[in-house]
């Protein structure tokens, strides 16, 4: 019998089908579930956890999180939270915004939000950190860790401008930075940038010899004549830096300002104005979105 039934097998694999040749053929992609065990924080009861083998430069942790959601809540529908993170004298907040998932299902088939993370930082000679759910929508939430490096901030370059470069000198060595370009106070520069993800803005005036003490501008930043930030800052001489392009210009203090993109492209317009100087320098970083579910 087992002769017989090896002969068949044998001669089973040996067989082809050949299908007609006009008959069309699809690939499927076959999707399987998997599971993912998440550990549930309940509101405002902290949770401590052991974390060993931290280098001496700390480590970046990042932290996934799931909202657990009401049994009736439906497809689409919104929930807020706020998770802190505690490790020794270090405190940060994140604020999180999800809706329900259609892929993913609690272990009773519950409702479970999209998934959201964050990167936090931990210290060198820490043994524990706290995460606290300090309010939600609903009073459950689920996370889990994973060690992994931060995304990288994406240099944007300004078109038609010239860049310039910081000088940084210290008691044994001069360090570069890069990554900056040099604009016309008053006059706007156009950049074209793709969401979604977060756009940092960096600049510096330059002080002519006339200007003396703290002086004041603003820097506004447009998209189809919508103004999306008008801000005002503060600033100072830096006789910290110069710029290797012209070391006799004293640039001022560096200022910032960061803000969401929403998804698809952007043709920002940014502009220094509110200010006795002539000149200004402008770095333009991009932090891609995540890539959620």
């Amino acid at each position: 019998m087992n002769l017989l039934r090896l002969l068949f097998t044998l001669v089973v694999y040996a067989g082809e089908i050949v299908p007609p040749g006009n008959i069309p053929k699809v690939g499927l992609k076959v999707l399987r579930s998997v599971v993912s065990d998440y550990y549930l924080l309940s509101a405002n009861k902290p949770a401590e956890f052991k974390v060993t083998g931290i280098p001496d430069s700390g480590a970046w942790l990042r932290v996934y999180s799931r909202l657990w959601f009401e049994n009736n809540a439906k497809p689409g529908e919104k929930g807020i939270y706020v998770l802190r993170f505690i490790q020794g004298k270090t405190e940060q907040q994140f604020h999180l915004q999800t809706q329900v998932s259609t892929s993913t299902r609690g272990p009773a088939g519950q409702p479970i939000g999209k998934w959201r993370s964050f990167y936090v930082h931990l210290l060198p000679g820490g043994d524990h950190f706290q995460l606290i759910l300090d309010s939600a929508s609903t009073d459950t939430v689920g996370v889990r860790f994973r060690f992994q490096l931060p995304r990288l901030w994406e240099q944007v370059k300004i078109p038609n401008a010239s860049p310039m470069t910081l000088v940084y000198q210290t008691e044994s060595i001069a360090i570069r930075k890069t990554g900056y370009f040099k604009l016309e106070t008053g006059k706007p520069v156009n950049i074209l940038v793709s969401g979604p993800g977060q756009l940092r803005l960096r600049f510096r005036i330059d002080y002519d010899p006339g200007m003396t003490g703290p002086q004041s501008f603003i820097v506004e930043v447009s998209e189809n004549n919508n103004q999306l930030v008008n801000r005002t800052f503060r600033t100072k001489k830096d006789k910290t830096v110069h710029y290797l392009e012209n070391a006799e210009v004293i640039p001022s203090t560096e200022r910032s300002l960061s803000f969401q993109l929403s998804e698809g492209e952007h043709r920002l317009g940014v502009i220094i104005k509110g200010t006795l100087a002539k000149s200004a320098v402008l770095a333009i970083d991009r932090l891609p979105g995540e890539k959620y579910e």
